[in-house]
């Protein structure tokens, strides 16, 4: 029940990010920890990091195939708030 009333209250606030949702995960590679924490501060967004290698090939296959889908960003975005 706790989970319903969860979803029922965070409802606008993720049709209100449906753009940031459909997206998927957008990550930010090429900033410094300051610029990224202000450019979250500034947008009110939360940061998601993805510890990975440059030649792991499951972490290549989710970057391109995976953080992009809309379900993921909806997914994270129901998890973070329940």
């Amino acid at each position: 029940m706790r989970n319903i009333w969860a979803i029922i209250l965070f409802m606008p606030f993720l049709s209100k990010s449906q753009d940031i949702v459909s997206e998927g995960i957008q990550f930010i590679k090429s900033s410094s920890w300051e610029q990224v924490l202000q450019k979250a501060k500034a947008e009110n967004k939360i940061i998601f990091i993805d510890c990975y290698t440059t030649w792991c090939a499951p972490c290549k296959a989710m970057e391109k195939n995976i953080y992009p889908l809309e379900s993921v960003g909806t997914f994270l975005m129901i998890i973070l708030f329940l």
